[in-house]
């Protein structure tokens, strides 16, 4: 792991996960998709997915993955690629650790940022909670978009060094 991120935030522990194991991107798949926030559910059925399928997909497309977990069971999945996109799903445990998400978010981000450069994706516009959370972490928020009827708001963070 990077000297960004920590292994423990609070009671909660930070673990990388390996893209290629396919019994690890299934077991978390499963878990966080069967559990997910109802608000993280929208997002993936706007974006014509299930839960399970959104998770797993997200997982094997990304470069660097990463759970945060409570006594060994994941609550937030998030990761960074390569091709600039930044990306996390989770589930309704996530409440109930606030102050580890915010804290490991911030090192999330700043490590993917460090790491490819300028991060982006978009965000349901109904999500206001992932809208705040984002704003604070210093993404620039761009013009919303249609997507399937719905609207989305783009977002960018910048890297480091970058204008």
């Amino acid at each position: 792991m990077s000297e960004i991120l920590e292994a423990k935030y609070y009671d909660c522990e930070l673990v990388k996960v390996n893209t290629l194991n396919r019994t690890a991107t299934d077991r978390i798949s499963a878990i966080i998709g069967h559990n997910m926030r109802e608000i993280d559910a929208f997002e993936c059925a706007v974006d014509g997915t299930t839960p399970v399928k959104a998770v797993h997909d997200s997982i094997i497309s990304s470069d660097d993955c990463f759970i945060l977990c409570h006594k060994n069971k994941p609550f937030i999945v998030m990761g960074a690629c390569a091709d600039h996109c930044i990306w996390a799903l989770g589930t309704n445990e996530a409440m109930k650790h606030k102050k580890a998400i915010v804290k490991c978010g911030l090192d999330f981000i700043r490590y993917a940022t460090e790491t490819y450069g300028y991060m982006f994706n978009f965000i349901s516009k109904r999500n206001k909670r992932a809208l705040r959370f984002i704003t604070f972490a210093g993404a620039k928020l761009e013009k919303d978009i249609d997507l399937n009827g719905e609207p989305f708001v783009p977002f960018m963070i910048r890297g480091k060094g970058e204008q």
